[in-house]
C-alpha cells in the first residue's frame, strides 16, 4: 500500500509515514561512562527513507567512560556510507551540557551507522578544525551537572517501505 503523488509510478510513491517516539541515549564512544538523566524524550517521524529526529536529555551526572560523546539509540539505523548522504545534519538550541566553543564556533556534529546509530558530538575549534567533545570539562568536555541538551537533526535510512 501507500500513497500516489502526482502520478501512479514507484517513483511517485510514499510507501513509509510513520511517527512516535524514541529514547535518546547520552554516553563515550570508547568506553561506557556512568550517565544519569533525569530528561530523557524523544519524537520522530518518518517519511519514506528521511527519519527527522528531535531530542532533550537533561544529564543529571555521568562520571568514567573514554572516547567522543555521542547520543544513540537512534530509532532507525542510519543508511552506510559516506557517499550515501547518511550524515545526517544535526542542530541544537539549548547546549549547556556541551563545553563554551560548541556554543560560540558552530557544531559540526553528524549522524553515523556506529551501534546502529549515533549523532557524534563535534565542534569547530578557534582555527576551525573539527574536534570531538570529548572528556569532563575545560575546553573539550561536557559539564554533567544537571545540564540539557536539545536538538533536532534528520538522515536516511535504507529499509524504505519496511
Amino acid at each position: 500500500m501507500g500513497l500516489y503523488i502526482t502520478g501512479t509510478g514507484n517513483a511517485n510513491k510514499l510507501d513509509v509515514y510513520q511517527e512516535g517516539t524514541w529514547s535518546p541515549a547520552f554516553n563515550r564512544g570508547s568506553s561506557a561512562a556512568s550517565v544519569s538523566l533525569s530528561r530523557q524524550h524523544g519524537h520522530y517521524i518518518k517519511i519514506g527513507n528521511v527519519i527527522h529526529v528531535w531530542f532533550d536529555i537533561i544529564v543529571s551526572s555521568a562520571s568514567g567512560g573514554g572516547g567522543p560523546w555521542w547520543i544513540s539509540n537512534l530509532p532507525f539505523t542510519p543508511i552506510v556510507g559516506q557517499d550515501a548522504g547518511g550524515y545526517g545534519a544535526p542542530t541544537f538550541r539549548s547546549a549547556t551540557l556541551m563545553p563554551v566553543k560548541f556554543r560560540t564556533n558552530g557544531s559540526s556534529s553528524w549522524v553515523s551507522n556506529t551501534s546502529n546509530g549515533v549523532i557524534y558530538l563535534m565542534y569547530y575549534d578557534d582555527n576551525g578544525n573539527e574536534t570531538y567533545v570529548d572528556g569532563y570539562g575545560g575546553t573539550s568536555g561536557i559539564d554533567s551537572s544537571n545540564k540539557r541538551l536539545t536538538g533536532q537533526a534528520f538522515y536516511f535510512d535504507d529499509a524504505a517501505g519496511s
